[in-house]
């Protein structure tokens, strides 16, 4: 990519003594088209073409237009992660957490990628953390249920699996400290009763007006209601 720099120089200046652009392009540094395929060849076919008994016997111009070279990111994002996933599966119908994790490898390396360009983008992380869960959380199913599996999966995905940090040691509270705690819990004691009795008095007051508007009315009383006014005339 090329750009133009401004310099304020006195070589860089017209006759009313402004800054004019310089002349000669400044190069940023060029890109590698071949760094989009990693150890990819991008001779290979894409995802679909590759079992097409038309193409193999086919001219190289032909094959070369369904390459990898004329693929978009997206679709070399596709062949890798089918790629990944052969090299995992046992069978195509084995989906499996292995294969599950793969999946979910060759998506995380997209993200970064990703983030890697535009590191501003705050959807792309949001993304990224939540692959990264999902994986760790299989990851760590798989290391209860076959740890063989787990440290070979390890290894061919060239990925790490740390555990979480060991809990810190008890401390041991002071006189001070569990007499505040003795306070708190009598004050939450205090509120809950208080909310307790508040509850109860309304509860008490909906179901008076309640059974005088059905007597009104002149609807039949629930069992509920009924008990309800034989505990009135017991407690009075």
């Amino acid at each position: 990519m090329v750009a133009h720099t401004l310099e304020y120089t006195d070589s860089n200046q017209d006759q009313r003594g402004y800054a004019v652009k310089d002349s000669a392009p400044r190069s940023r540094g060029k890109i590698d088209p071949m760094a989009r395929f990693g150890q990819l060849e991008p001779s290979n076919l894409k995802v679909g073409y590759d079992k097409l008994k038309e193409l193999q016997d086919a001219d190289e111009q032909v094959k070369k237009i369904f390459s990898l070279e004329y693929a978009d990111d997206k679709e070399i994002q596709v062949y890798r992660k089918s790629k990944l996933v052969r090299e995992i599966q046992k069978d195509p119908t084995d989906y499996s957490l292995p294969v599950k994790i793969a999946v979910l490898t060759v998506h995380i390396r997209a993200v970064a990628k990703q983030l890697n360009i535009s590191k501003k983008d705050l959807l792309a992380k949001e993304k990224l953390l939540g692959l990264i869960g999902r994986r760790r959380k299989f990851l760590k199913q798989l290391r209860q249920t076959d740890f063989e599996r787990f440290e070979r999966l390890l290894t061919e995905l060239g990925i790490t699996f740390t555990l979480p940090p060991p809990p810190q040691a008890i401390r041991f509270h002071t006189r001070r400290y569990l007499e505040k705690l003795v306070v708190r819990r009598k004050a939450r004691e205090q509120r809950l009763k208080a909310l307790g009795e508040f509850l109860t008095e309304r509860k008490n007051r909906q179901m008076k007006e309640i059974i005088q508007l059905k007597k009104e009315l002149g609807l039949d009383l629930t069992e509920e209601e009924v008990s309800y006014i034989d505990s009135e005339a017991e407690s009075g």
